[in-house]
């Protein structure tokens, strides 16, 4: 289980993240896309991202995760803005870091409309 961070260990990982390049991933489009952190963190997180992600949207929520010394660190950002030609994207700071997660994974938001029914082939109840 996930457990909130203090405010203090919060700015440490931020200011961590920028100081040391601590790669940043980002799931979408069925795909792993890492960032890293263009600047300290102030009011705004500023992500330098190396490849085009198409399914972005202003407003939209991204969540993050990153390894730090063997831990796992996830958030989640309202995505502000993307600069194209220059490759970033702004998001407003996190309220709130989670760490020690049970898995090496981030969960990934169900896209509106989906619909996932699982069928046995031995299953004879019809259902």
């Amino acid at each position: 289980m996930a457990v909130q961070v203090k405010q203090t260990e919060k700015d440490f990982f931020l200011r961590a993240m920028y100081f040391e390049r601590v790669p940043v991933v980002y799931l979408g489009n069925r795909r792993e896309y890492t960032l890293f952190l263009e600047r300290p963190v102030a009011n705004e997180m500023v992500f330098r991202l190396e490849t085009d992600i198409s399914s972005l949207q202003i407003g939209g929520t991204m969540s993050f995760m990153f390894d730090y010394l063997g831990r796992m660190i996830s958030f989640s950002v309202v995505l502000r803005k993307i600069i194209a030609k220059s490759g970033l994207i702004i998001c407003d700071t996190p309220k709130f870091l989670y760490r020690d997660l049970e898995r090496a994974y981030s969960r990934v938001s169900v896209p509106p409309g989906m619909d996932i029914q699982f069928h046995f082939q031995e299953d004879t109840s019809g259902g």
